[in-house]
């Protein structure tokens, strides 16, 4: 073989060569962008998926690793597993404390596990580094009244509705703070300032009625109540608010029925979660009082709204 020839045949393996290793570069880049479109779109395993072959490979700049983790995060907590999710969360805030979306969506996490403290110090973390965001405030904000602090409640809905002045549903959450207040005028206005907007709004029936039934004035309680079942039969809280109002008028048959509706829907609407405790809660009360009752020979109860509690008294002779 001539040394023309021999040196033709070396530039041709070196060319095949080249252009296998080429490929495969071009194999790896493309699976690598295939992992990143993935591990960003959060579509639960497949992302978790994608999100751990980027942490592994480690060959990315820190800012992207962050956002790895943070993207598995959210797709781990999807998928139902917070532990782990929560696990994520912590090594990207470790490898970045100001990035703020892993505050806010760990401060949702954080109520998976029911923990109010810790998502009030994440969405507060959240507003530190993102004080122009409205839905922060209005979060932080339902997290204070769950806690029984209305003034910190109606500071964060009064921020929120700066942004967004026309919002009902932050109208409502406020004239709803505001009730827990126990300032009855001002709550029962901006309720009515919801209502104006739209006499369809089931959920601003049930806050009024919630309203007129820390004054005891059962009556209109219940009146707004039939109009937010009308609009939504299922809706949790105002089956327990009714149960309670009926309660208080002495109908112990028709409040037990509410409370049974409120624990046998799909749990819709605002309030739903301390709706179906209350109404587990007085179940076991009203329970608690017929076995009483049975055991005294006695069939007679009364309701003290401001204790939310039934005793067994006397009956008239």
């Amino acid at each position: 073989m001539t040394r023309t020839k021999r040196s033709m045949r070396k530039v041709g393996v070196a060319a095949a060569v080249g252009g296998a290793i080429a490929a495969i570069i071009c194999q790896a880049a493309a699976g690598e962008r295939e992992d990143w479109a993935d591990c960003a779109a959060l579509h639960r395993s497949a992302s978790v998926d994608a999100c751990t072959r980027i942490i592994a490979r480690g060959n990315t700049t820190q800012a992207n690793l962050v956002s790895a983790y943070y993207n598995r995060a959210r797709a781990l907590r999807a998928a139902g597993d917070t532990a782990r999710a929560m696990a994520d969360f912590e090594m990207a805030l470790k490898l970045n404390p100001r990035h703020a979306n892993s505050y806010y969506y760990r401060a949702i996490a954080w109520l998976d596990t029911l923990d109010v403290d810790r998502a009030i110090a994440d969405f507060s973390s959240y507003i530190e580094l993102k004080r122009d965001d409205w839905t922060a405030y209005y979060a932080r904000a339902r997290l204070w009244r769950l806690k029984g602090e209305p003034d910190k409640a109606i500071a964060d809905y009064d921020v929120a509705a700066a942004f967004k002045p026309n919002d009902q549903r932050i109208m409502l959450m406020r004239g709803l703070a505001w009730g827990d207040k126990g300032d009855h005028a001002r709550a029962r206005a901006e309720l009515d300032r919801v209502l104006a907007r739209n006499p369809r709004n089931a959920e601003a029936f049930y806050a009024r009625a919630a309203v007129a039934f820390r004054r005891q004035d059962y009556a209109a309680a219940t009146k707004d109540l039939d109009q937010a079942l009308k609009l939504e039969p299922e809706f949790t809280a105002a089956h327990t608010l009714y149960g309670r109002a009926l309660e208080a008028r002495g109908d112990v048959d028709q409040a037990r029925s509410r409370y049974q509706a409120a624990l046998a829907g799909p749990g819709k609407l605002i309030d739903a979660g301390s709706a179906r405790e209350k109404a587990r809660e007085r179940l076991t009360a009203l329970a608690a009082g017929a076995a009483q009752s049975a055991a005294t020979g006695r069939g007679c109860s009364r309701y003290i709204p401001t204790a939310a509690t039934t005793i067994s008294v006397d009956c008239a002779e």
